[in-house]
């Protein structure tokens, strides 16, 4: 059984669309026999850890809960995705990691610790701009 992480821009268990779009392809994958570990960017509220239909969620809090100055805005945006990746480096290493609408320095940042610890990383993109 592939342990696989699912990652990113989405609050769950049903915070928004992304949340429901992440539980149907879960479905799939554990229908494929992956036992999957959710790090959704949502706040943690009262529980740090839960259990979402047989699956451990772990809350990163990544998204903003308050209004901020627009350089705090900024850095809060290029820095988002850190508390994730800290908290993916002191976990046992996974064999994939699933990574939703990733903004692109935590997309790459991603990408080189999977390259180095020989994991797959797969990019589920909703949306695509071309220049």
């Amino acid at each position: 059984m592939k342990r696989v992480l699912y990652t990113g821009a989405f609050r769950l268990p049903d915070g928004d669309a992304a949340a429901w779009r992440v539980r149907g392809v879960a479905r799939l994958l554990r229908s494929s026999g992956a036992e999957l570990t959710f790090a959704g960017w949502e706040s943690a509220g009262e529980q740090a850890t839960y259990l979402m239909d047989g699956d451990v969620c772990h809350p990163q809090g990544e998204f903003r809960e308050s209004k901020l100055g627009p350089f705090r805005r900024l850095w809060g945006f290029v820095t988002r995705g850190e508390k994730t990746l800290d908290w993916i480096r002191q976990q046992p290493p996974f064999q994939a990691i699933v990574v939703y609408n990733p903004p692109a320095l935590f997309a790459w940042r991603l990408l080189r610790d999977c390259r180095r610890s020989g994991c797959r990383l797969i990019v589920d993109s909703t949306e695509w701009y071309q220049g």
